[in-house]
């Protein structure tokens, strides 16, 4: 767990029944952290037969997995654009700072996956055009933003019929 700028970022780890902290006990986003890191492992770092290719659905994530450098935050609280806008912002900064720190492996592999289970599940409308205006600046400074939900329009890189 990583602490610095009144955020939090937790790696998988963390968040194992067996291993996690008694400070996380009463953490309301224990549970979301958990599905996603689940789905992290089950989704992301599995083959699947529409997905165009070989390999894992992301070949990055169990590499920044075993490297410490898949890390999770939750954003709880955040259900408006503006304010998710400002909480991207400050964890893109960070990851920024964190970058700059980096060797080795933990350059290429750093990733931040920030939760927000106070989005509106049914109408991720605001969520895609939030990181449409953010992917240009993101992307300038050698950075990706993407949305990951389950009503998500935008296709896989090789077959534009598999929706990740």
């Amino acid at each position: 767990m990583l602490r610095a700028h009144g955020l939090t970022l937790y790696e998988p780890d963390d968040l194992r029944d067996e291993t996690a902290s008694p400070a996380l006990a009463d953490f309301p986003g224990l549970a979301d952290l958990r599905q996603i890191a689940t789905w992290a492992v089950e989704f992301l770092n599995a083959p699947h037969e529409q997905l165009g290719r070989r390999g894992p659905v992301c070949p990055y994530t169990r590499l920044s997995m075993d490297n410490n450098c898949f890390l999770l935050a939750w954003a709880g609280d955040e259900h408006d654009v503006a304010s998710i806008s400002s909480t991207v912002d400050q964890y893109r900064r960070w990851y920024v700072e964190l970058l700059g720190q980096a060797k080795g492996a933990r350059e290429r592999l750093l990733t931040i996956l920030v939760v927000l289970p106070g989005l509106d599940r049914a109408d991720a409308g605001p969520l895609d055009a939030l990181q449409g205006r953010l992917k240009d600046a993101f992307v300038r400074e050698g950075l990706m933003v993407g949305q990951f939900h389950p009503y998500c329009a935008q296709s896989g890189l090789w077959n534009e019929d598999f929706r990740p």
